[in-house]
C-alpha cells in the first residue's frame, strides 16, 4: 500500500497517458452530464464526478470498430482476409467499483469460456485499470444489493481510497506495483487500511438516506429475481414492451445482451405457448373421437337390440296379408280377344284341390292372374277393342280374390331355437373375445390411460352380459334335449 496526496494524484493519470491512451471521468460542460470517455489531458479527469450515463466499457467493446480487412483477386477469382487487432494500450483511470464489476463479467463471458473472443483479448491485453472506491453513494447507487462494491477487491491495476488530504493506493498487479514504486510513493500502514474500512462501512450506512432513487424498489427486485419469484407472465409483459432497440445493452456495464435474451425469450414462450395449444386441440379431438366412438357403439346396441326383439315376436296374419304384393289394374284391352282370355279361369274344383296347402294355392292364383294379364296385353297389342279385354280382365280379378277368401291363413311359423352347436361355437367366440378384452384392460390400467379404461370396462361388461345370456340360452336347451 502507498500514500499520495490529493493535489499530486492526477500526475498518476500523466504517467500513464504518456504510454496509454488516457480514459477517465469528467463532467461536460455544454450537458453538465459525466461522461467516462477518452480525455486529451489529465487535467480534465474529475475524480469527483457522479456516475457516468455511459460505462467505461465502449473502450473495450467500442461500438463501431474495423476488425477486418479484406481483398479480392479478379483474375484468380480468391479472396485474402487480414484481421484488425487494436492493441493500443488503454487506462482507464478513476473507474467506480460497480463499472469495474461489469468489465469482470465481460472477462469471464469473452475470455473465460470455451472459445475466446481474439478481438476483445486484443483490447483488454495493454490495458491499464486505476479504480477508486466509493466513500459516498450517490442518489441511483445500489452496488450493496448486488455485491458490487462499495469498494473493489480485485480486477485493479491500482485502487485509490480518498481519505481526506490524501488517497489510499493499493497496487493490484505487478504493473500497479511498478509504476507506483517508479513514482516514489510513500508506504501507507496498517491505520492508513483501518481508515479505509471506516469510510467504507459509513457509506455502507449512507445509503438509506443518499440512494433514495432505487432503495424503494431495487432491493425488492434483486431478492426476487435471483430466487426465481418473478412470475413468468411478468416477464412476458416486459418482453412485449421491448422493440429491440438496444440501449439498455449499451448503457450496460456488463454489455448484457439483453436484446437477444429478449428475443430468444419471446420465441420460447411463444413456441410453449403453440405447443400448449396444440395439445389441447389434440386433447379436443381425442375426446370428440372417443364421444362419437361411444355413441355408435350405443347406436349400434340399440340396433341389435331392436333386431333380437323383434326377431322373437311371432308373425301375424295381418302382417302376412299386408306384405303380400297388390296385383295392378292394367289398361283395358280390346273386345275381340274376351274370350280368349276367359277360357284359362280356374274352377271351384280346382280351388277345393288346393285347400289342403294354402300357400301353393295362393301362389298358383297369384300366377293364373299373372297370365290373364299377359294374355289381355297381348289382345290390347294385336288391336283387339279394349272393351272386351277389360271384361275379361275383371272377371279373372273378381276370380282371383274370390279364390282367394275361400282359403284358409297359413299358420306362423315359429323361429326355430339355434342348435346346440351352434350355442356352443358362440361361447367359445365370446369368451376369447372376453379375454382378449381383458388383456386390453390390464394394459391400458398399466399405462395410466383413464379414458381408454373406461370404455374398454364398458365393452368388458357388455361382453360378459352377452357371454352370461349365451350360457343361460345353452343350459336350457342342454336341459330340455336330456
Amino acid at each position: 500500500m502507498y500514500l499520495i496526496k490529493k493535489s499530486d494524484v492526477l500526475r498518476l493519470a500523466e504517467e500513464l497517458g504518456k504510454t496509454h491512451d488516457l480514459y477517465g471521468p469528467f463532467m461536460e460542460p455544454a450537458t453538465k452530464q459525466a461522461m467516462f470517455e477518452r480525455v486529451g489531458k489529465a487535467a480534465d479527469i474529475d475524480l469527483a464526478a457522479p456516475i457516468p450515463a455511459l460505462p467505461p466499457k465502449h473502450a473495450l467493446l467500442p461500438h463501431y470498430e474495423k476488425i477486418l480487412a479484406y481483398s479480392y483477386d479478379k483474375k484468380t477469382q480468391k479472396v485474402d482476409l487480414a484481421p484488425i487487432y487494436d492493441d493500443r494500450p488503454k487506462a482507464l483511470f478513476g473507474v467506480r467499483p460497480c463499472d469495474l464489476t461489469g468489465i469482470l463479467c465481460l472477462d469471464r463471458f469473452f475470455l473465460g469460456q470455451e472459445f475466446l473472443d481474439e478481438v476483445y483479448k486484443y483490447h483488454r491485453k495493454n490495458l491499464f485499470i486505476v479504480s477508486q472506491t466509493c466513500v459516498a453513494p450517490f442518489k441511483q447507487c445500489f452496488c450493496v444489493c448486488c455485491d458490487g462494491g462499495p469498494a473493489a477487491s480485485e480486477g485493479y491495476d491500482l485502487n485509490l481510497t480518498d481519505l481526506g488530504d490524501t488517497y489510499l493506493v493499493e497496487a493490484g498487479s505487478e504493473k500497479g506495483k511498478k509504476l507506483a514504486e517508479a513514482m516514489g510513493l510513500a508506504a501507507a500502514d496498517a491505520k492508513h487500511q483501518a481508515e479505509k474500512t471506516r469510510r467504507i462501512d459509513k457509506c455502507i450506512t449512507l445509503f438509506d438516506s443518499v440512494a433514495t432513487d432505487n432503495k424503494a424498489w431495487i432491493s425488492r427486485v434483486m431478492n426476487r429475481v435471483t430466487t426465481g419469484f418473478i412470475d413468468e407472465a411478468v416477464w412476458e409483459y416486459i418482453g412485449n414492451q421491448c422493440f429491440e432497440c438496444g440501449a439498455c445493452s449499451w448503457v450496460c456495464p456488463s454489455s448484457i445482451p439483453l436484446v437477444q435474451y429478449y428475443r430468444a425469450s419471446k420465441g420460447a414462450i411463444r413456441q410453449a405457448r403453440e405447443q400448449q395449444q396444440k395439445a389441447e386441440n389434440a386433447r379436443r379431438r381425442f375426446e370428440q373421437r372417443q364421444a362419437r366412438i361411444e355413441q355408435q357403439e350405443q347406436e349400434k346396441e340399440a340396433r341389435r337390440a331392436a333386431r333380437q326383439q323383434e326377431a322373437r315376436k311371432p308373425a301375424t296374419p295381418a302382417a302376412e296379408a299386408a306384405a303380400a304384393p297388390v296385383l295392378p289394374v292394367p289398361a283395358p284391352a280390346p273386345a275381340a280377344e274376351a274370350i280368349a282370355v276367359a277360357a284359362p279361369v280356374a274352377t271351384p274344383a280346382d280351388t277345393a284341390a288346393l285347400a289342403p296347402d294354402p300357400l301353393a294355392a295362393a301362389r298358383a292364383s297369384q300366377v293364373e292372374a299373372a297370365v290373364e294379364r299377359v294374355k289381355a296385353k297381348k289382345l290390347a297389342a294385336a288391336g283387339e277393342h279394349r272393351d272386351v279385354v277389360a271384361e275379361a280382365i275383371e272377371r279373372a280379378r273378381r276370380q282371383a280374390l274370390e279364390r282367394a277368401a275361400t282359403i284358409p291363413a297359413a299358420p306362423a311359423r315359429a323361429a326355430e331355437p339355434p342348435s346346440r352347436e351352434v350355442l356352443e361355437r358362440r361361447v367359445a367366440t365370446m369368451e376369447q373375445k372376453l379375454a382378449r378384452a381383458t388383456e386390453k384392460l390390464v394394459a391400458a390400467e398399466t399405462a395410466g390411460e383413464t379414458e381408454t379404461v373406461a370404455l374398454l370396462a364398458r365393452a368388458r361388461g357388455d361382453l360378459e352380459k352377452r357371454l352370461a345370456d349365451a350360457r343361460q340360452e345353452l343350459e336350457t336347451l342342454a336341459a330340455v334335449q336330456e
